[in-house]
């Protein structure tokens, strides 16, 4: 609960796991394409909680290359199979806080989550 209740000017002052995984490998890493990655979520909403996430520090979808957009749907697909391999989830909850008015954690870094059901 610490980490949820935070204040900004703690988090102005937190190095951006999401680039630290990306950078510096992460137990948590699953999957690593050429421009974007997936890992385990260090806070999950469910067991099997997965990101995904642009290696560059990234807070605006519309701002993604046409090859960065495609990779992070690749990165989607291959965690959807992986989690349904591995879990039979009867279902998933896929999405993005874009902005911290709409719940973002980390605003300056767009990440996917991908949440089995």
């Amino acid at each position: 609960m610490a980490y949820i209740k935070r204040d900004d000017a703690t988090r102005a002052q937190e190095r951006c796991f999401l680039c630290d995984a990306a950078k510096n490998g992460d137990s948590l890493l699953i999957w690593e394409g050429k421009e974007t990655f997936a890992m385990l979520n260090r806070f999950p909403y469910n067991p099997g909680h997965l990101m995904v996430a642009p290696v560059a520090h990234r807070a605006d979808f519309e701002n993604f290359s046409a090859s960065e957009a495609l990779e992070l749907n690749q990165g989607l697909q291959v965690c959807l199979r992986a989690v349904r391999a591995t879990m039979a989830p009867q279902g998933f909850n896929v999405g993005m806080n874009l902005g911290k008015a709409a719940g973002a954690g980390v605003p300056d870094h767009l990440h996917l989550h991908v949440v089995p059901r």
